[in-house]
């Protein structure tokens, strides 16, 4: 009875660890498609609707940004309304904007297709004149080794109210490149 017993527990023990292999796959899987998602949309920004623009926001930049925002494209203002990096509107009509739990005076803004807030994303950093210190930070930079800090650090001055927000989106994209 004894050997039964080992033999149940190994079994379960194996089914469970099985499981939560596939778990595990499965959502390192879905995260893989997130930033393969997120380039495509930088991708179709730069070659269908600027192709002759010379300066190029970093991708990692709009992949990093968008996984730390949307929670990998979990978020209930990404499943709701494809707004990966929590861009606000001023917009007045209904089915434009999403409103915050704990902030209903905060219009988040809603979008139709998947790639316009990656879209939106880049046109408010090279559109913005909040960002043009970050931006002049990327042009200066050596592309291979940007200062993800002090870039970060400059758009998070209107971008965002947590301090810790640099630190956090840096983490996200070295970890991309490992």
């Amino acid at each position: 009875m004894q050997k039964f017993t080992d033999l149940l527990a190994v079994v379960g023990f194996l089914f469970v660890l099985l499981f939560a292999t596939k778990g595990n796959a499965n959502e390192q899987q879905e995260k893989h498609d997130f930033v393969e998602h997120i380039k495509s949309c930088h991708s179709y920004y730069y070659n269908q609707l600027h192709p002759s623009s010379e300066f190029v926001v970093p991708v990692q930049l709009a992949v990093g940004v968008a996984i730390h925002e949307s929670n990998w494209g979990n978020s209930r203002f990404a499943l709701e309304g494809y707004n990966y990096y929590g861009i606000r509107t001023s917009s007045n009509d209904p089915d434009e904007y999403m409103v915050p739990k704990y902030a209903p005076n905060v219009k988040v803004a809603k979008y139709l297709h998947n790639c316009n807030s990656t879209i939106a994303f880049i046109d408010l950093m090279v559109g913005s004149g909040h960002y043009n210190e970050a931006m002049e930070i990327i042009k200066n930079s050596d592309k291979d080794h940007l200062p993800w800090i002090e870039i970060l650090t400059s758009i998070n001055v209107k971008y965002s109210v947590s301090e810790n927000w640099p630190g956090k989106i840096a983490f996200i994209i070295k970890s991309l490149e490992t």
